[in-house]
């Protein structure tokens, strides 16, 4: 490898130093484009878990965005946020999760 990243006078050549990286991270993102994102099913208590810790965000305006950022976390698809009522009620949200991330 270290002949690799020297040109013919024997001096460091950073473009072929740097070129294996460059390929790999384009492989890398030729992958991922070509990667379909799989539904994922969301478990009862992992369900309750997230709609525990958003009803923990005092202001009810950002308890939409804490299950967003939750559901990220846990790797499921971005979805619209769910209304002000249902992120109130905590029952209402984990029937609204799993009914959200239910595979068919």
């Amino acid at each position: 490898m270290v002949s690799s990243i020297l040109n013919e006078s024997g001096l460091w050549n950073p473009q072929a130093a740097y070129k294996p990286e460059a390929t790999f991270n384009r492989k890398i993102l030729a992958t991922r484009e070509e990667t379909t994102m799989k539904a994922k099913q969301m478990s009862r208590t992992l369900a309750i878990e997230i709609a525990t810790k958003a009803i923990a965000v005092t202001n009810p305006a950002n308890r939409g965005l804490r299950v967003l950022d939750l559901l990220e976390k846990h790797g499921f698809d971005r979805v619209g946020e769910p209304g002000i009522d249902i992120v109130s009620d905590q029952p209402r949200l984990v029937s609204w999760l799993r009914d959200t991330f239910r595979v068919s």
